[in-house]
């Protein structure tokens, strides 16, 4: 699992060679998916201390345009790994609730990334997370996955940080007011 995070980390600082995850990467801001297709992002969001982390989505369309977003919490202690595989899992299920087709999942975790497009197989708990991720994916060749860097996945992480309740979730059909600058200067750099 160590050699695993440092091989994450060397190709997220470009070290080693490139493959289409760290390409696609390589991008500095949210850009709109191809036309025809939709977006989603995901990220979670640990609150030290607690015993509980949020996971952040947001569905946008071909021009940009705000969808859907979510915020779900979880009352359990998790590492970052399987907070974000959980995440991702959870990103998966919301978007196919919703009945869109054509989605590309983006996250910030390379790792979580390239465990699902390179079946990498982990034997922590977090390999169920992604077992359950990898069924959702067959099961939909109209979803794919993609890594980005922090910076284009901030709306995803603003939304992980609003508050909710106990295992509870904030479904959103406008952007939360927390959101609106970021969704605006996404469609600039888009």
């Amino acid at each position: 699992m160590v050699a695993e995070w440092k091989e994450a980390q060397n190709k997220q600082q470009g070290g080693g060679q490139a493959s289409s995850s760290r390409a696609s990467g390589s991008r500095c801001g949210w850009k709109c998916p191809d036309p025809g297709w939709y977006k989603a992002n995901v990220d979670a969001a640990i609150h030290e201390g607690s015993s509980q982390f949020r996971v952040g989505m947001v569905l946008r369309d071909d021009i940009g345009v705000f969808v859907a977003g979510m915020v779900k919490r979880f009352d359990e202690n998790a590492t970052v790994l399987e907070a974000e595989a959980t995440g991702m899992y959870e990103v998966l299920q919301w978007v196919c609730g919703l009945g869109v087709s054509q989605v590309v999942v983006e996250s910030d975790s390379l790792v979580v990334v390239d465990a699902l497009n390179k079946n990498r197989k982990y034997v922590s708990e977090v390999g169920s997370i992604f077992e359950s991720c990898r069924v959702v994916l067959q099961q939909r060749c109209d979803l794919k996955v993609q890594h980005v860097r922090r910076q284009a996945n901030k709306v995803a992480h603003s939304i992980a940080k609003i508050p909710c309740m106990s295992g509870s979730m904030n479904c959103f059909s406008t952007p939360p007011p927390c959101v609106l600058e970021l969704i605006v200067s996404d469609s600039f750099s888009s």
